[in-house]
């Protein structure tokens, strides 16, 4: 479903309300529920939230990391910088948690984090996946960056890695390392918020809405595809 807000504001707004209402309606039925959090422009969402929608039923988790140990770099970091995982967290809710540790290499970040995320999966057959989602400039979505190498590879495959570190292309040095879900993954979401705003990505997301076109040139079309309830809200022309 598409949403067109007046301003970035709106879009914000309208945006967390949506999460806000079906969050509410997982706590009424006590439904397991893991919410993925983006980084970037998405961090917008959790200011001003409604902490009352959480509970133990609620894992916290990023839908994609960068392997930092920046603070200002790394999104769980970012995330908490926030004050909505303490928060969250007095609500009773759990976490895993994937900021990265001194000396701890981007092939144990990434074997920790999914091996939790398989665990979850595996642990609560009902269920279901959140998240709050944004995208670049290059149609970019939670850290799957086109014109990576072996892009099909690490993302395209159907193989329960649901997590992949990787290399992605033209990112800064410092921030080029990502630990990423993959498509097989992002297609078990059942319901997300998609922010999309600012004219630098009016191409991407002429892109992304496109009856034609590829995941690797435009990874958000991604968004199109998964079998659950996509919100996407933009102040751009849709």
């Amino acid at each position: 479903k598409v949403e067109s807000c007046t301003d970035k504001t709106n879009c914000v707004l309208e945006a967390r309300q949506t999460l806000v209402a079906q969050l509410g309606k997982l706590k009424e039925s006590n439904t397991p529920t893991l919410l993925c959090l983006s980084g970037g422009s998405a961090l917008e969402i959790l200011k001003d939230f409604d902490f009352s929608v959480l509970g133990p039923h609620v894992t916290i988790t990023v839908l994609d990391e960068r392997y930092s140990t920046d603070p200002a770099i790394n999104n769980m970091a970012q995330i908490y910088a926030t004050g909505f995982i303490e928060s969250a967290m007095n609500e009773g809710c759990e976490l895993i948690d994937t900021r990265v540790k001194e000396d701890e290499t981007i092939e144990e970040l990434v074997a920790g984090y999914n091996m939790a995320i398989v665990r979850w999966i595996e642990n609560h057959n009902s269920g279901k996946v959140v998240a709050t989602v944004g995208m670049g400039p290059d149609g970019h979505t939670s850290g799957i960056i086109p014109d990576s190498d072996k892009f099909e590879d690490l993302f395209m495959k159907n193989d329960q890695r649901f997590i992949v570190g990787y290399k992605a292309a033209n990112q800064p040095e410092d921030r080029c390392m990502r630990a990423s879900t993959n498509f097989e993954f992002l297609r078990m979401i059942a319901f997300a918020v998609l922010l999309i705003t600012g004219a630098e990505k009016q191409e991407s997301l002429n892109r992304v809405l496109s009856e034609h076109g590829s995941l690797v040139e435009t990874p958000a079309r991604i968004w199109q595809e998964i079998a659950g309830q996509v919100f996407l809200f933009s102040d751009l022309k849709v």
